[in-house]
């Protein structure tokens, strides 16, 4: 079982009945343009308030062990907390985490970087959990970077999550790092400019 070592029964706990869960999309399938623009606009409309708890503002789609009958990413999004919808996307989204972070050795690990890093949830719940973390980031989105600003307030880390309004294929690291992340992101950027993105 791919994820009976590191999210234990976070996902197999929740209910995966159809109750609470809409199975019907609403327009999902439009087109994407990638341009700069349309990218700031949708996570500035995106933005959650800096009241919510951080692990309830994750804005990434996370693994499910078995289809999920009825599930669907967009109507999660939007579902108000605790309902089964809500509850499925965050532990989703969690146990992504876990997995991804499963190999990381974070006493050795004291500089984090986020390109695309939103409101900054990852780098605040990195620094809360971990008090010799520093971690910086970059987004497009200037509602997004003030959200993050108050994210790290709220949490008591603003002294050690740097949050700026920057194209991370464009604009130079602020810093090295021992680990750079960037969670469904690198798909926005132009083919031309990926490039430049991981020579950073």
């Amino acid at each position: 079982d791919w994820s009976s070592d590191v999210c234990s029964s976070d996902l197999k706990a929740l209910p995966t009945e159809r109750q609470g869960i809409s199975s019907t999309a609403a327009n999902a399938c439009e087109e994407v343009n990638e341009s700069r623009m349309l990218v700031q606009g949708f996570y500035d409309a995106a933005t959650v308030d800096h009241n919510t708890p951080l692990e309830s503002q994750f804005l990434t789609f996370g693994p499910f062990p078995e289809v999920v009958p009825g599930f669907n990413w967009l109507h999660a999004f939007s579902a108000k907390p605790g309902t089964v919808a809500r509850r499925l996307l965050e532990a989703s989204q969690i146990c992504m985490r876990k997995l991804l972070y499963r190999h990381v050795k974070w006493e050795r690990t004291e500089r984090v970087f986020d390109f695309g890093c939103g409101q900054g949830v990852d780098l605040c719940i990195l620094a809360r959990d971990h008090s010799h973390l520093v971690g910086d980031g970059f987004t497009l989105s200037p509602e997004q970077a003030a959200k993050a600003r108050a994210n790290a307030a709220a949490h008591g880390v603003e002294r050690r999550v740097n949050v700026y309004v920057n194209n991370s294929a464009r604009d130079p690291l602020p810093s090295q790092y021992d680990l750079v992340q960037g969670f469904e992101v690198a798909h926005h950027i132009p083919l031309d400019e990926k490039a430049a993105l991981f020579r950073s």
